[in-house]
């Protein structure tokens, strides 16, 4: 049995969606409290609904994704990348989708999202060494050194990067552009 508070929480939803059975905040918060009870067939049913009324709403595109990232990873790619083309800022919808995209053996379309980030957010470290890594794993490395030159131009005194950068040259044949890398950070010093 629910507690009382559900009951009347319950009962107040209801008659919202009857008074105005076409509001889309109502159906999401309805599809709020399912959730909350873990009734989620009932709860991606009011979230769909909402959409279906207004297909800009972000926080169902969000719980959609969520909810079907398990059972259904091509549904949740689907509403996750609907809420990132209306907002790439929203929370952590660029992470969530771009480890989809991963999973999926989708690369290319997971580093397309994290380029997109880096550009918003260029000092964020996590996100350079993620966009690092998959270059790495996809044997990108002009790419790579490109974006080694990218992080040393906003931030010369950064040491690894440099080492790293001219080690990627190297193996690029670009030796002449490894020494001056090296020899920029040594005028630093």
């Amino acid at each position: 049995s629910k507690p009382i508070y559900q009951k009347r929480r319950e009962v107040h939803i209801r008659k919202a969606l009857q008074a105005d059975p076409n509001n889309p905040l109502f159906k999401m918060n309805a599809a709020l409290f399912y959730h909350e009870q873990g009734d989620m067939d009932t709860s991606i049913s009011f979230y769909k609904q909402a959409l279906a009324i207004d297909d800009r709403m972000t926080i169902p595109l969000h719980n959609l994704g969520a909810l079907y990232t398990q059972e259904n990873p091509d549904l949740a790619i689907h509403y996750y990348q609907r809420l990132y083309d209306q907002d790439p800022t929203y929370g952590d919808v660029w992470q969530r989708l771009s480890m989809l995209y991963r999973y999926q053996g989708k690369t290319h379309q997971a580093i397309t999202i994290i380029e997109q980030r880096a550009k918003n957010f260029p000092r964020d470290k996590s996100l350079q060494q993620t966009l690092i890594n998959l270059y790495l794993q996809t044997k990108q490395y002009q790419r790579l050194a490109d974006y080694y030159q990218t992080i040393l131009n906003r931030n010369p005194f950064q040491a690894k990067h440099r080492l790293n950068a001219a080690k990627v040259l190297v193996q690029l044949g670009q030796h002449q552009e490894a020494v001056i890398i090296l020899k920029e950070g040594l005028a630093l010093e």
